[in-house]
């Protein structure tokens, strides 16, 4: 005849897991392993009557959990969300004046490379250029090509151009990898090719991108930042999402 529960050994050791708080299926040095949640080395051995009483305790404080909470939902006051709220609001304050300073900060330090050398010879000899050609003409682009020392030393000590950021797109199955590798891992190939990646920016360097090109425009004489966008979505390869992005904040700041 079987053993009835309350006959059952008090002082038999149970293997206890601490996770799920359940009998799991074994504790001991060469096995440890609870059936209830699939978790390894949680079980502990520990007295019957032990087990009872630790669950007991451990319902009875998610009881008591469970009814602080409806008690906390039920004399949550109009003045608790108003207090809620203006914590909140004051934070992102907060956030707002520190990016709002960083913003300032870029402001003062914006285009500073230009002053001394090597750009500041080359920029002088090829601003009267670029200001007589269309942006992206061959003119254009021909005049960036004899620019190359001063752009290469702008490019890396200025963040907000996708110039800035690299990654290395394989020529054959246009993988591309933010270090460059010795051969594609995809395809193989060993032709690897250097380009822009304006994905690597952050919101910081976007919004001083934006205000750059706006003022850049204005120094060609025909000069137009939604062309310019259109040839840069192009140029950058900048993706719908992130276009849209831009378009609308030359719009937002044009009105």
């Amino acid at each position: 005849m079987a053993t009835k529960q309350e006959d059952l050994d008090p002082n038999k050791l149970l293997p206890f897991c601490t996770r799920c708080f359940n009998v799991g299926a074994a504790a001991s040095e060469k096995s440890n392993f609870c059936h209830m949640c699939g978790s390894e080395a949680t079980c502990i051995n520990i007295k019957r009557q032990d087990v009872r009483s630790m669950q007991g305790n451990i319902d009875a404080r998610i009881n008591k959990a469970i009814e602080y909470g409806k008690k906390l939902a039920e004399t949550y006051t109009e003045e608790d969300c108003r207090k809620d709220t203006t914590e909140h609001i004051n934070q992102v304050k907060e956030l707002i004046i520190n990016a709002s300073i960083e913003l300032l900060n870029r402001a003062n330090e914006h285009d500073r490379s230009k002053l001394e050398s090597p750009e500041v010879e080359i920029f002088t000899e090829y601003t009267p250029k670029l200001k007589n050609s269309t942006y992206l003409s061959e003119e254009y682009k021909k005049n960036l090509e004899g620019m190359k020392v001063a752009l290469d030393h702008h490019y890396a000590h200025n963040s907000h151009h996708p110039e800035h950021y690299k990654k290395y797109v394989c020529n054959t199955c246009f993988s591309d990898y933010k270090e460059m590798p010795e051969r594609c891992e995809e395809c193989h190939n060993g032709q690897i090719s250097i380009e822009p990646d304006i994905s690597q920016m952050d919101l910081f360097d976007l919004m001083e991108m934006i205000c750059d090109w706006m003022a850049a425009v204005k120094r060609h004489a025909d000069g137009d930042i939604i062309k310019s966008l259109k040839g840069n979505k192009e140029r950058f390869k900048i993706n719908d999402q992130l276009y849209s992005i831009l378009m609308q904040t030359v719009t937002n700041m044009t009105k």
